[in-house]
């Protein structure tokens, strides 16, 4: 979702932004109807504090990877 409004529009995506798209999500993927909102709220939530964190490595001039999906749990 960011990099293609980035590439499409130049605009930037923030924490809000994203977070007022999970109901669309909900609506668009049947599997997601079954997780709890509070749960893809802290997804959304994780995934936008590793990005400020990246940009502001980059901004600083320093190199760094770009952001990754980890796990934080096992099953």
């Amino acid at each position: 979702m960011r990099k293609n409004a980035w590439k499409s529009e130049q605009k930037k995506v923030n924490y809000y932004d994203s977070k007022k798209m999970i109901p669309i999500w909900k609506h668009d993927n049947p599997e997601l109807k079954n997780i709890h909102s509070q749960v893809l709220q802290e997804v959304v939530k994780r995934l936008y504090l590793s990005f400020k964190a990246f940009f502001r490595i980059v901004n600083a001039g320093e190199k760094s990877d770009y952001p990754k999906f980890k796990r934080t749990w096992k099953i």
